[in-house]
C-alpha cells in the first residue's frame, strides 16, 4: 500500500505529500494512477473511522477470495489503520475469528452491524509495526544505457534504492512493481527492478498473514 492513514489521520508510511485528510487532519498521501474505482458508501467508511476512532470492534459481512470461504461470512473485527495500495482501500484489523491481524478490502463489506468492545491493540500488531528496507537494482538484463536510466526513474544512489516497507504491506508493494514474476519475465523491460535482498525478502513475506 502506498497511502496510509493512521486514527489521528496522519500517515502510517515514510514519505509522501501532505494534503489534507479527515476532518482537518493533515494525512501524507501519494497519488497513483488508478485502474479502477471501486464503489464506498460513504456511511460505511464512516463507521470504519469511527470504530478506528474510537478503538471499537466492528461486525461485516465480508466476501473473501478464500476457496474455503466462497459465501459471504459474518464475522467481528477491530480495525486500526487504513491504507491504499493503489487500486482499493484496506482496513488493517484484528480478526475476532482468526484471532490474527489481517487486511480487509473495504469494497468487499457488504453489509455492516454493531460497533462492539476491541481486541487486539495495534501495538500487538507486529508485521504492521514492522519495516524491512528493500533493496531494488535495475534488472541485470538491461543494456547499461537502460539500467542507467532505471537508476533516474527510480532516484538510484549508486545502482540501488532502499525502499522501507511494513510487513503487512509487502504483499501489495511486489504485486505493484511486478516483483513476483520479475525474475519469471522474458522482456526485462516490463519488470525493470529487481530486489537485489531476495532472500530475505521472500522469508519475511512468506511470514506475514494476509
Amino acid at each position: 500500500m502506498r497511502s496510509l492513514i493512521t486514527p489521528n489521520g496522519c500517515a502510517a508510511g515514510r514519505s509522501g505529500e501532505r494534503l489534507s485528510g479527515f476532518k482537518g487532519h493533515h494525512a501524507r498521501l501519494q497519488s497513483d494512477t488508478r485502474l479502477c474505482r471501486p464503489s464506498h458508501d460513504p456511511l460505511t467508511l464512516r463507521t470504519f473511522l469511527k470504530a478506528v476512532r474510537s478503538q471499537r470492534s466492528i461486525n461485516i459481512e465480508y466476501q473473501s477470495m478464500n476457496d474455503q470461504r466462497p459465501d459471504p461470512v459474518w464475522r467481528e473485527i477491530t480495525p486500526h489503520a487504513f491504507g491504499w495500495d493503489g487500486f482499493r482501500w484496506h482496513a488493517r484489523a484484528f480478526c475476532h475469528v482468526q484471532q490474527v491481524f489481517k487486511d480487509f478490502i473495504i469494497s468487499r463489506c457488504l453489509q455492516l452491524g454493531e460497533l462492539g468492545g476491541p481486541k487486539g491493540s495495534a501495538a500487538d500488531d507486529i508485521d504492521w509495526n514492522s519495516f524491512f528496507d528493500v533493496v531494488l537494482i535495475p534488472n541485470p538484463r538491461l543494456s547499461p544505457a537502460q539500467r542507467r536510466t532505471i537508476e533516474l526513474d527510480y532516484g538510484m544512489t549508486e545502482g540501488r534504492s532502499i525502499v522501507g516497507v511494513r510487513h503487512a504491506l509487502l504483499y501489495y508493494f511486489d504485486k505493484r512493481l511486478r516483483l513476483d514474476v520479475a525474475e519469471k519475465q522474458d522482456r526485462p523491460k516490463e519488470t525493470p527492478v529487481i530486489i537485489d535482498n531476495r532472500e530475505q525478502y521472500d522469508r519475511i513475506l512468506r511470514a506475514v498473514a494476509y
